[in-house]
């Protein structure tokens, strides 16, 4: 699948005030290409332009530097704003992803400000290098005090241990046994998520 190549498109023409010298009829049109890097065929980056002179009249066509045409005398041609579409859409892309990253790191914050019954924690563990990812899940909250199970495994991708917290309600994912820390400590783990 080709995903990068170049496109010329047709960015404007105008009509001047030179006279044709072949059917001697004035308003030649110039006419403005523009050359484009697309990617995935959107237009990502505006390269170079070239400009021809049109008779309506009889079709001939000039080359503007042949008939002794200076660039100052021929009419600006600007970029269209469409040229523009791949960053403009690589920058909202990167704006809404900091903007959910903000949302979720807000609502993560909130989840460990005010833990509740059947949470799952995701944390990252580094005194395992191989496996880092624990979650624990939440059975209580008492007097500041958290009451969790954990899991039964470490895992080495984030995605697995998500997956794990899916289940949460089989009693094959966590251990039996429970165990209490406080909610400051919960607050001290290093935590990727919270699955509420």
């Amino acid at each position: 699948m080709l995903i990068w190549g170049w496109t010329t498109k047709n960015t404007g023409q105008v009509v001047t005030d030179w006279v044709c010298s072949h059917c001697q009829q004035d308003g030649l049109v110039m006419v403005t290409f523009q050359r484009f890097f697309t990617l995935f065929f959107v237009p990502a980056i505006p390269l170079n332009k070239t400009q021809a002179l049109v008779c309506c009249a009889c079709s001939t066509e000039y080359n503007p530097k042949a008939l002794g045409i200076e660039t100052k005398d021929m009419p600006a041609a600007k970029t269209p704003l469409w040229g523009f579409a791949g960053p403009i859409i690589l920058v909202l892309l990167i704006g809404l992803g900091m903007i959910s990253g903000a949302i979720d790191s807000n609502k993560q914050e909130q989840y460990l400000a005010s833990p509740q019954a059947n949470d799952v924690v995701i944390y990252k563990d580094m005194s395992e290098k191989n496996t880092p990812y624990v979650c624990l899940k939440i059975q209580e909250v008492k007097d500041g005090i958290v009451i969790f199970k954990e899991s039964r495994y470490a895992y080495s991708h984030l995605k697995s241990v998500r997956e794990v917290a899916l289940k949460r309600n089989s009693g094959e994912a966590f251990f039996e046994d429970v165990f209490e820390m406080p909610i400051s400590d919960l607050k001290q783990l290093d935590v990727v998520s919270i699955e509420r």
